[in-house]
């Protein structure tokens, strides 16, 4: 009797195949304790999560394929004013910067050329039609002609939007609309670089004096103002790359030359109570002055040059997260000032050096210790 169960045993595990057994291994089953069914739950939830992230990660960059996809549709409609003088392409730093001001014979900036010149300063180019037919938010185009890739296409190069729109979300949560919009309205984790809704563009004249440009950083993905990070390679990189081009629908052939790259907090609580709160400088005025302006940016930046500013200068800002200090919500700013006729530019770019006494927030500090780091573009 003892022989024929032995028998009756040997042939049920001949009867169990392998996938049975790799079931019976994996999956609760008749016959198992407490203990290995615990152990078995927790295995098959950890692969169900992994695949659903898995699964996240794949749907994630197909969206960000087809964004890549439509921006390259979208850069054929940029404006093109190369027919009409100011470029960078030439590699010559040969400028024609535009002059808007009051025709005086002590001027000397008065007889330069005037190919870009807005006659009446509020005139929107033909160039725009293209873009604004598909989206009537569309306010600018900002780009930095230098910073191409092996192919020759521009890192950087995007619309760039103005709404004072938001976009509402779960539990009474509001968010400014291009945040997380794509061009065409869609929503989109890479979102749109936009204008702060606090700025205001009226015409070539009629503008915020800094003019600052929100774009995401989306890591390894590059898009959007990623690659700004950059810059915090080195004064080299600086150096060539020193010039964005910025236009908005009323200017042609606007170059800016940085004058600033700095990491900034956004709230008091990160640096002690201390804020520069450079989105705030809209217009120069008594809270926010010029003064104050260019102090916080010298003592901020990484970079220090002989680019002289003056209150009646026009600038951009471009503000894109910084993520070295792990979740401190630091932000890495770019500020830049206009180009005027009379600068020797090639003096200006020779005249970068670093700056060996940099003023950084206590997070920062935290994070990194009082010193530049530079982890990748993509961190």
């Amino acid at each position: 009797m003892s022989m024929m169960n032995e028998l009756t045993g040997v042939t049920r595990k001949k009867e169990e195949n392998f996938f049975v057994r790799v079931l019976k291994y994996f999956l609760p089953w008749k016959g198992d304790d407490f203990g290995e069914i615990l152990r078995k739950i927790v295995f098959v939830g950890s692969i169900v999560f992994f695949c659903m992230s898995l699964q996240a990660v794949i749907d994630y960059y197909k969206v960000d394929a087809k964004e890549i996809e439509r921006h390259d549709e979208i850069v054929q409609l940029a404006p093109d004013f190369s027919d009409e003088g100011s470029s960078i392409e030439d590699m010559e730093w040969e400028w024609e910067v535009e002059y808007n001001g009051p025709v005086a014979e002590d001027n000397p900036d008065v007889n330069m050329p005037q190919a870009n010149q807005n006659k009446d300063n509020t005139t929107v180019y033909e160039q725009w039609n293209g873009l604004l037919k598909q989206n009537k938010d569309t306010m600018g185009w900002v780009k930095i002609p230098t910073y191409i890739d092996e192919n020759g296409e521009q890192y950087i190069n995007y619309p760039v939007m103005y709404t004072k729109e938001i976009h509402e979300l779960s539990g009474g949560k509001f968010e400014d609309y291009y945040l997380h919009h794509n061009f065409d309205k869609r929503w989109t984790e890479s979102g749109a670089l936009y204008i702060d809704k606090r700025c205001y563009v009226n015409s070539a004249l009629d503008r915020s004096d800094v003019i600052t440009i929100y774009g995401h950083h989306m890591k390894r993905l590059g898009n959007m103002f990623t690659r700004l990070a950059e810059y915090k390679s080195g004064v080299d990189f600086l150096k060539q790359n020193p010039i964005i081009s910025f236009d908005t629908l009323y200017t042609k052939n606007q170059k800016y030359i940085i004058i600033g790259c700095y990491i900034s907090n956004i709230e008091e609580n990160q640096d002690n109570g201390v804020l520069f709160d450079y989105w705030r400088y809209r217009d120069f005025d008594e809270e926010h002055t010029f003064e104050n302006f260019i102090s916080e940016i010298n003592k901020r930046s990484w970079y220090h040059s002989d680019i002289k500013c003056t209150e009646d200068d026009e600038y951009i800002t471009l503000s894109t997260c910084s993520n070295e200090a792990g979740q401190s919500k630091l932000r890495w700013v770019i500020t830049a000032r206009k180009l005027k006729a009379s600068d020797d530019v090639d003096a200006l770019i020779d005249s970068y050096r670093d700056n060996k006494d940099i003023y950084f927030p206590r997070n920062w500090i935290n994070a990194k210790g009082n010193k530049k780091v530079y982890d990748g573009w993509w961190y």
